[in-house]
């Protein structure tokens, strides 16, 4: 293509871990799929004509941020969890088919796709070796963008987020693990979901309970 709607390509993913004490940590995660360098990169990396990205392109970044605190307000024996995730329209969507994040139809290194993003907190108990409680509220939020979705090429805002009908999920789950012997479990979680703009239909919602039994044998 033509300088100046010739994408930049800068794949890459930057992760950083600070351990605030020996009970709290934080973490945070910057993937770059596909974006413009900063101006102050262009002209040492790239030539003029690789540097001249159209800025009106999107942005192909996702973002995670996230923490876990030991004994929160000391209390002892939980341990609270929280994970921040958003990935913009576009990500993982590559203008060759080939190169796309996908295989045999599913996403590669994670279940959200594009133009969407998820909250989730969780409280664990781990005062008893063999039985492990936990309570976790998670919001999901997904825009109308899939995998394969192509750039008009029509200059736009940056980040290009949440499009179309937003399908809105927030859930909570209750989850009892039994701990057998070194490394064999079982769990029992029960859930329910309440779904707005369910299938991206306006004003759909519905409730979706669930209870799942998992299994882990070695």
């Amino acid at each position: 293509s033509a300088a100046g709607e010739k994408a930049l390509k800068t794949r890459a993913e930057f992760d950083l871990t600070i351990r605030l004490g020996s009970n709290f940590k934080v973490y945070g995660a910057y993937l770059i799929d596909e974006r413009p360098l900063p101006s102050w990169l262009e002209n040492v990396v790239f030539t003029k004509e690789e540097a001249s990205a159209a800025d009106g392109k999107p942005w192909k970044v996702g973002y995670l941020a996230g923490g876990e605190w030991n004994r929160p307000l000391g209390i002892k024996g939980l341990k609270l969890y929280t994970e921040y995730t958003r990935i913009n329209q576009y990500t993982y969507t590559d203008e060759d088919p080939f190169f796309t994040y996908t295989h045999k139809g599913n996403l590669l290194g994670g279940p959200l796709g594009p133009d969407g993003d998820q909250l989730n907190l969780e409280l664990v108990t781990t005062g008893n070796e063999i039985w492990t409680f936990a309570f976790a509220y998670n919001r999901k939020r997904q825009g109308e963008g899939r995998i394969g979705d192509q750039w008009s090429g029509q200059p736009g805002p940056s980040e290009v987020f949440l499009t179309g009908t937003v399908e809105t999920t927030d859930q909570l789950a209750l989850t009892a693990t039994k701990r057998m012997g070194l490394a064999d479990r079982v769990a029992l979680s029960i859930s329910l979901a309440r779904i707005t703009n369910d299938n991206h239909q306006p004003g759909a919602v519905i409730l979706r309970p669930e209870i799942a039994l998992t299994a882990q044998v070695s």
